[in-house]
């Protein structure tokens, strides 16, 4: 008997540190994830320069957040209305992939910031916490853009796509100086999300796995992923809110846009699900003459910028 305890022992505790080395494996891929550099992402995305988003050449931008340095592009504009923007990547990606949002404001007179979000391009930062901290490094943008600029904060709107669309969304509730948020393709809660990749890439038996990965990226990152929930922030935003969702997204499911709507408190909101046959993220660039007249009714009912 005290031989099939031993077994029995020994075989849960190799089980045991199986499961603990797989979970570590996992949250590495959760939280330190492979990142690309501006030059990569800029060829990635096959841009040639600033000029294709009829943008002039940038001052470089470095400001600090929680003793990070980050990195970004202030874009000035000759024929500025005293608006800006700020707009943010997703994940993986760098400061270039929010340049597609940049073009519509630009024509406005609006100046444009761009960073790179904590571990991504230029910025330092270990490890990113999907909004959670990243949070705090858009106060930190948001702050330095308008020290920069002498635009005031509420002059100031808000654009970011998945992974940053998140964390603009987290970022506004509970803030009226903010002018608007422009959310594409967010997702509902960082649970959600884990868990709905995970699935994809790996089948449903990694779905045990994924309670243990979370608490260690927890650990390891020092954040609380029940605090990384959009749809609970979106009950604290008041300010007009955009969200736009592809009907083809089949990274974040577009039911995610559909529950944060139905939660952001304000009644200045609208969502807009393009049917475009778009990807991830990629409504602007399908029809951009679609997605730009929707930001102008946007822009025009809720008195956006005094509706420029």
């Amino acid at each position: 008997m005290k031989k099939i305890l031993k077994k029995l022992t020994l075989l849960f505790a190799v089980f045991a540190i199986i499961l603990l080395g797989a979970g570590f494996y996992f949250s590495s891929e959760i939280i330190s994830f492979r990142k690309r550099t501006l030059l990569e992402d800029q060829t990635n995305l096959k841009i040639k320069n600033v000029s294709d988003f009829g943008l002039p050449v940038p001052k470089e931008i470095s400001f600090q957040s929680m003793g990070l340095v980050l990195k970004g592009w202030h874009f000035a504009n000759p024929n500025s209305k005293g608006c800006g923007i700020i707009t943010l990547h997703g994940i993986t990606g760098t400061r270039w992939g929010g340049l597609k949002y940049a073009p519509y404001f630009w024509k406005k007179g609006c100046d444009v910031f761009a960073y790179d979000a904590r571990r991504h391009g230029e910025s330092e930062g270990i490890y990113g916490t999907y909004g959670f901290y990243e949070k705090n490094d858009l106060a930190s943008a948001h702050k330095t853009f308008s020290e920069i600029t002498n635009i005031p904060k509420n002059r100031i709107g808000i654009v970011g796509e998945s992974y940053g669309a998140a964390t603009a969304l987290l970022y506004v509730s509970g803030r009226p100086d903010v002018q608007f948020v422009l959310a594409d393709s967010p997702f509902k809660s960082f649970h959600s999300i884990i868990a709905e990749r995970a699935e994809v890439l790996y089948g449903k038996p990694i779905l045990l796995l994924v309670p243990i990965a979370i608490a260690i990226a927890e650990w390891r990152a020092d954040f609380d992923e029940d605090e990384i929930s959009i749809l609970d922030a979106a009950k604290g935003i008041n300010i007009p809110s955009l969200l736009v969702h592809s009907e083809s997204d089949d990274y974040t499911m577009p039911s995610h846009s559909k529950e944060i709507e139905e939660n952001i408190a304000t009644k200045k909101k609208k969502l807009y699900r393009t049917k475009n046959g778009a990807g991830h993220a990629k409504s602007i660039l399908v029809n951009r003459e679609e997605y730009e007249r929707t930001i102008d009714e946007f822009i025009t009912n809720y008195s956006v910028y005094g509706s420029q």
